[in-house]
């Protein structure tokens, strides 16, 4: 599209709100840090903290999760999931740094596709968690 012409929601015409609740268009972003946070606690990571940031990074990111890895025997899948459950909570493409890092990790096509599988699914059964978790991280800004 076009860069100079705005968009604008539909639901909240650019107000955020949609009558007393948060526009959902205000929780994409939070709601992938909390695909993120979510899946890393419940497959076993430490440590977990989120952070939305008011101004992309260096490396154009809006947001980061970060955790201590967890421990196993399939640890590199485990991280493969946890980075694609962003963008499948958030209802996206995965792309950028989380596909690569879960390409990377998985090291196969075959073991990608597992892992997203795995990812979509962890993402379905804990819906509502996530959708907590985002509307906390879109108030705080961090968890």
């Amino acid at each position: 599209g076009d860069p100079d012409v705005m968009t604008i929601c539909w639901d909240c015409n650019g107000s955020g709100k949609k009558g007393r609740r948060t526009c959902p268009c205000q929780l994409v972003l939070p709601t992938h840090e909390a695909g993120h946070v979510v899946a890393a606690k419940l497959l076993g990571a430490k440590n977990v903290k989120a952070r939305l940031l008011d101004t992309p990074n260096r490396r154009g990111w809006d947001g980061w999760t970060s955790y201590t890895r967890p421990r196993g025997p399939n640890t590199k899948t485990t991280e493969a999931i946890i980075a694609l459950a962003g963008a499948a909570a958030a209802g996206e493409a995965a792309g950028g740094d989380d596909l690569k890092a879960a390409r990377k990790l998985c090291g196969s096509k075959k073991k990608f596709k597992q892992a997203q599988a795995a990812a979509a699914e962890l993402v379905h059964e804990n819906r509502r968690e996530i959708g907590r978790t985002a509307e906390r991280l879109h108030k705080k800004r961090r968890i």
